[in-house]
């Protein structure tokens, strides 16, 4: 399958693929890049390269801040959500735009007057809560965990509070 890939993420590849390459012991920078681009649907733009690129770059426990994902499915609806578990470098950066694209509009509400209130400081905090206070909101919804990267045991016990399963 062919990748277009533009300047910018060419640029960006040509200095992630040699990191990549040299922890996972190949040389051939050109055929890894071939055989990330066929590997079937999950490489199937140059964003989804980039991501796997960037995964796979560092160390292992090097990036633990997010450290999992819980896939929650809801019973009646079917509807799936992402869940992430651990610090939020998505509402460290940028605010209540986590909160408002995943739908939890009231912790965005609660987001921005604390945020104008603590002339933004309150983001900080957010960012080590939010993603704990996403999945309790979820739970709370009646979704229910169909998988997740990490043992869910150990989830529960970060969370703080039992996740039901499918």
């Amino acid at each position: 399958m062919a990748v277009t890939v533009n300047p910018v993420t060419t640029a960006f590849i040509r200095t992630a693929l040699p990191l990549h390459c040299a922890q996972a012991g190949r040389v051939d920078y050109a055929k890894t890049l071939t055989q990330l681009t066929q590997q079937g649907p999950l490489f199937f733009n140059s964003q989804d390269i980039l991501l796997s690129l960037y995964r796979n770059s560092f160390p292992e426990g090097f990036n633990d801040m997010a450290f999992a994902t819980i896939n929650f499915e809801h019973p009646q609806s079917g509807q799936v959500k992402l869940a992430p578990v651990g610090f939020s470098w998505t509402t460290l950066i940028f605010g209540l735009f986590p909160a408002l694209l995943r739908g939890h509009w009231i912790m965005a509400a609660v987001i921005l007057v604390l945020a104008m209130l603590t002339f933004g400081l309150s983001g900080i905090v957010f960012a080590f809560i939010y993603n704990k206070m996403y999945i309790k909101h979820l739970i709370g919804e009646g979704y229910k965990a169909a998988s997740a990267t990490h043992d869910i045991s150990q989830l529960q016990q970060q969370i703080g509070q039992p996740i039901p399963s499918l």
